[in-house]
């Protein structure tokens, strides 16, 4: 059985300006968010938050490491055929282990996010953190 996760990017805080901004960046995604427990800053604040891809779990053992080079350079060729030297296109990384290789990767990116995970994630969703250019 696949079981399927929610993931959530938690970014700025909710203001006039923020939302307007936001909204045009992830359109009808965008969501206020309460802080309850007070993990992003103080107890009750509002964040806007947006809907990530989500994230599925099989019951599929993991391929051994060099098996996996290969199948996933396959499959990228499948997938995006500008991935892995067959043209000039190359994929940047999104979301990241923690804060500091996030932020790292954004020193160069032309890509305007990055994400890492906020808190240990639970059964049912992940909270993910954004740094952001905007």
């Amino acid at each position: 059985m696949v079981e399927r996760k929610s993931n959530i990017a938690i970014g700025r805080k909710h203001t006039l300006q923020n939302v307007e901004e936001t909204a045009w960046q992830h359109s009808r995604a965008v969501f206020d968010f309460v802080d309850s427990q007070g993990k992003q800053g103080r107890k009750g604040g509002h964040y806007l938050a947006w809907q990530l891809p989500n994230t599925y779990l099989g019951p599929h053992q993991q391929t051994p490491k060099g098996r996996m080079r290969k199948i996933n350079r396959k499959l990228a060729v499948l997938v995006n055929p500008g991935a892995r030297g067959n043209s000039s296109e190359t994929i940047e990384k999104l979301y990241f282990a923690n804060g500091k290789e996030a932020g790292r990767a954004l020193n160069g990116c032309e890509d305007n996010e990055m994400y890492w995970p906020l808190v240990p994630a639970s059964n049912r969703y992940g909270l993910w953190a954004v740094f952001s250019l905007t």
